[in-house]
């Protein structure tokens, strides 16, 4: 299979079928069972004619005409990092970030320093707190703010 033919021929999944079906509207068919994803779409099965959206545009790769009968799924982007079901999941050394995009993962140091600098700053907050507390406790109180308690 190549770029140059048609994309759009009748097919048929079930060789019981006595007329071809047309080719659906988000898939490319080059005739007989080759039918494939066309970009930003994925197949579920070899035997399903259904064509699911991707849930993000850079992820799904759809068929690749040379390699259609290596995936006749739809491939996912995997220079950026998707892989799985609707190519909504991301590989090793890539994290999902909002809106399931996939993106590389930081470098392993610099969140060794950024962990390390919430917990110093999470620790000098709590410092702070105890400090004042324990002033307050030992400063003497008002007599006036007594009175308008009561």
């Amino acid at each position: 299979i190549t770029d140059d033919l048609p994309k759009f021929l009748p097919y048929s999944l079930n060789t019981s079928d006595i007329r071809c079906r047309e080719c659906p509207h988000n898939a490319y068919c080059w005739g007989g069972d080759k039918i494939g994803p066309q970009p930003n779409y994925w197949r579920s099965t070899n035997s399903s004619s259904t064509m699911l959206p991707c849930f993000n545009d850079q992820a799904c790769l759809g068929v690749v005409p040379r390699r259609q009968s290596d995936h006749p799924q739809g491939e996912c982007n995997k220079s950026k990092g998707y892989m799985g079901i609707l190519c909504a999941s991301c590989d090793d050394g890539y994290s999902m970030t909002d809106e399931h995009k996939c993106s590389p993962c930081p470098d392993r140091i610099a969140n060794v320093f950024r962990l390390v600098g919430i917990f110093v700053l999470a620790l000098s907050f709590m410092a702070v707190l105890v400090l004042s507390a324990f002033k307050n406790a030992l400063r003497e109180k008002s007599r006036l703010s007594i009175y308008l308690r009561i």
